[in-house]
Parts: C-alpha cells; structure tokens; sequence
C-alpha cells in the first residue's frame, strides 16, 4: 500500500540463511516506522554558467591533413586540436582527448589495485560544483556524454554529443580541466558498493573466469591488480583525488580530437572560446614502461567452479612480440575475420553459440598483438573445440590457405575497414593513434591490404601460433562444493581430477 516493490536476490550458499518473506517485510516495516518520509522532489536541473578564463589564446596555425582531411587548429597555449568532418555520422560528434602518462608517472604508493578504481573515481568528481548524479541527469537532457579513464599509461577524456548541444560540450570539457571538486559523499556510496561487488565477484561464475584469465595470462603478477574489500575499505579518497587532478593538470599534454557532421566556422569558435581559454604548462609528459608483460610459453590451467547450472567457460589467448605496424595490424585483423568464420559454421558453433574472439596490437609496455578467443559450452564440448582450434590453426600452418579463400577473406576484410571508416569511432581512434603515439593507421592502409599474400598470412600464423606464446584457461561448472581459493594453488585434487 505505501507504494514499494522488494526484489531480493541472492546466491545459494551454505552457511548464509535464506530470507524469508516474512523477515523482509518486518524489517521493511521496522524501519518505515522510524522514518519520516515524503514523496521525492526532484529539483531543477540547470545547466551551469560559463566562467571565461584569466588568458585567452589565439589560433597560431590552422591547417588541413591531406591524408585525412582533418582540419588541425594549433593554439597559442599549447593545445592541438584534431576535427574530421564526416557528413554522413548523423547527428553525433564523438571526441577524445588523450595524454601520454597515467599511473606510470605517480610517485605515490597507491598500488596495483587503484588501476581497478581510479577511473570511477575519477568520474565521481564535482565537476563544476555539480554532483555526478545531476550530470546524468543534464547528460540525458542534452543527449550527451563525457568521461575519464586513467591506465597505466594514458589518461583520456571522451565522449559524444548531438550537433545541436555542441557549444554545451565543449563548455564541458572546459569544466573538466578547470573545475573538478571534491564529493567525498559520492565516493563513500561508491566505495560501499565496491566492496559489495568484491564480494560478488567471487560467487559470480564469469568474474571468477574473467579474473583466473587475467591471473594465469599475467607474466609478472606484482602488477596485477585484484578486486578486494579490504584495499576499497582502506583507499585514502583525497590522495586519490590528489592523482586525478594532477593527471588532468595540463590540458597542453593532451591531444584534442572531433569527429561528426559540424561546420568547421562552429568548430573554429569554440575551439578558441572554450579551449582557448584554458590555463596551460608546455612540458609535455612520457609515461614511464612498467614491465608487466603478458605470460610466455605454452600454458593450459583448468580449474572447477561451483554452479547451480554447470558450464564450462574457454579461453585461448595467443600473443607474440610484434611491431605494431599497418602490416601486422593487418595480418591480426586477417586472422580475426579467419577465426570468425570457423566459430560460425561447423562444429564450434554447435558447441559454443557464444564464442568470441578479438585481435589487436598493444604498444605497452611493448608492441604485442594478441589474439583472443572466448567460448562458453559444456563439459563435454570443451576439448572438441580446444581440438576444433588448433586443427584450424595448424591447417594453416603446414597446409597453407588457398588462393580462393584467402582472396575472400581480404575482400570480408576491406569491407570491415570501408565500413569503419563511415563511423566517427574510427577517426577519433586512429588520431590518438597517429597524433600522440606516431603511428600512421590510415594512410596506404587499403594499399598494404592488397598487397598482402596467402604466403604472408600463413607465415604470421606460424610465427603466432607454432612459435609464440599460448595460454589456454578452462573454468569448467560443478555442483560440488568446491574451494575455489584452493585451485590457483594447483593443488593435488585439479591434477587428480583432470588427469594433469
């Protein structure tokens, strides 16, 4: 009668008393009882006024990439900012901003574990005096978006905004260079969910496989980072938030970066307006390597998780050390469309309708590319794909491909790529790509594509697969109890029941 719906969920553990309707609806009762409560109100949300900075930098250079078409504004404060024109992206303007840095460069102690955080964090602030919660709000209003993320090596803002609220997002991104206050309140809420969530994740099946995948693929476990409740309980917010704004400190090392359908007379005075504003320093940052490599060798680790409905979860990741160049970007993007076809016909698909598999080049701490795949099936099917896979892959290796079927694996593939290139995703990526880490993506891209051979292909798949690493994780479902905590030791019981 007061209006209330209850939903309670929980997992079926031993040990934990199940809740009973009656307990729910007393304790509801009980506290309603000590409270005084009215209908929520909610209050104007009103979008804040702009504050113009001390300085104003003028525009020293603008010019157009021949390549791309992007038009490049260079201000006198030090900002550079990237705009590609796109007159058939809709209505939308996708923007990145991007540094070279992130955890890298911090001298305190914060630990591996912040990386989990920091970013939520991050986004937690006041911007502009104006809690989180109310930006959702004027971020629904105004159909757009804007967020932090800090790695190990980077920080970046992005976000996207329809044209007709552009002037309001770039307002934004102002106010998050030069107005991020505290809300220690906001970050208190947070840190109690956080550590629920620890909690939870080891109950959840897949966060149990998501972190096993991330431990065993982990070649130097002092940087890996693990959710727990006791470093959330302890995090020292300010010191945190401290970090956070030094990251965002100076909008000068940040690359600045549009994509969408603007007038380039619109993107020209806000550029100046509200970038232009903007305090500066012009000592540009390096981030420094951490040596946290992915895991060499050939490694296969299978474990058992308790579940009411048992399944089996795969994962296969191949990496090898490898110049991150067109070419090789190609070659992964090759294997990937290769992989996609096998996972969609046959016996794969039968097994494990919820396959994966993605391929990329990473440029940290080195130039890697890895391959991933990821199934989900039962018990039973689990090796019959493991076998599936590498039956594929050695096929290539000591087989080759034919003629035929590669040259409709590279038309699949060019398709992938024009059609990317309508997206202002894709632009906005390949600028960081090519403006802040050196590596030109786009230019001659479709050239080196053609110029690519079935022989080329089959010798990256044997340098990848024959001759680079493979770390092969099975999770698979059980009714029994089992000690999960026990199975990272290896312990005598997983070799027994696998037969290792």
């Amino acid at each position: 009668k007061e209006g209330v719906v209850i939903s309670c969920r929980m997992p079926e553990v031993e040990g934990i008393e199940e809740l009973s309707e009656e307990r729910i609806q007393d304790s509801f009762v009980h506290a309603l009882a000590k409270t005084d409560y009215i209908a929520s109100v909610d209050e104007a949300v009103v979008w804040p006024k702009y504050v113009a900075g001390e300085h104003q930098a003028t525009i020293v250079s603008e010019n157009e990439d021949p390549s791309t078409g992007a038009v490049i504004f260079n201000l006198s404060n030090g900002i550079k900012v990237y705009f590609k024109g796109l007159e058939g992206s809709g209505d939308t303007i996708s923007f990145k901003a991007a540094s070279k840095g992130g955890l890298s460069v911090v001298r305190e102690n914060l630990g591996a574990d912040l990386k989990l955080y920091i970013s939520d964090i991050a986004n937690l602030s006041a911007v502009g005096g104006i809690a989180r919660s109310t930006w959702e709000k004027l971020y629904t209003n105004y159909n757009l978006s804007l967020d932090v993320s800090i790695n190990d090596y980077m920080e970046q803002l992005s976000g996207y905004t329809s044209v007709g609220n552009l002037e309001k997002f770039f307002h934004l991104v102002n106010l998050s260079f030069t107005q991020r206050k505290d809300d220690y309140d906001s970050f208190d809420i947070y840190r109690k969910g956080k550590g629920y969530e620890a909690l939870y994740r080891k109950l959840s099946p897949v966060k149990v496989f998501e972190d096993s995948v991330s431990y065993y693929n982990a070649g130097n476990r002092r940087f890996l980072p693990a959710y727990s409740k006791e470093y959330v309980d302890q995090m020292d917010y300010y010191k945190v938030q401290s970090v956070i704004n030094r990251r965002l400190g100076n909008p000068a090392d940040f690359i600045f970066v549009f994509a969408g359908n603007a007038p380039v007379e619109q993107m020209r005075e806000y550029v100046l307006k509200y970038l232009g504003s903007l305090d500066t320093r012009h000592d540009a940052e390096e981030w420094f390597v951490k040596p946290d490599y992915p895991a060499k060798g050939i490694v296969e680790r299978r474990f058992l998780h308790r579940m009411m409905i048992p399944k089996s979860y795969v994962d296969v990741t191949l990496s090898s050390g490898m110049p991150n160049t067109q070419r090789n970007r190609i070659l992964g993007g090759l294997l990937e469309e290769f992989l996609k076809e096998v996972y969609s016909n046959g016996a794969i698909r039968e097994l494990s309708p919820k396959s994966t598999v993605s391929s990329s080049i990473e440029f940290y701490p080195e130039e890697i590319l890895k391959c991933r795949s990821r199934f989900e099936t039962d018990s039973a099917g689990v090796q019959e794909i493991l076998n599936v896979l590498e039956s594929k892959l050695k096929e290539i290796v000591y087989d080759g491909i034919s003629d035929e079927q590669f040259a409709q694996l590279k038309k699949n593939y060019r398709k992938v790529i024009l059609s990317a290139m309508d997206r202002n995703s894709y632009w906005v990526d390949n600028f960081v790509v090519n403006y802040l880490l050196g590596k030109d993506m786009h230019q001659g891209y479709m050239a080196e594509i053609a110029g690519i051979t079935a022989k080329d292909f089959c010798s990256f798949v044997d340098k990848l697969y024959r001759r680079g690493n493979r770390i092969t994780v099975v999770m698979e479902g059980t009714t029994q109890d089992v000690n999960t905590q026990n199975l990272f030791r290896e312990n005598q019981f997983i070799r027994d029941y696998f037969d290792l």
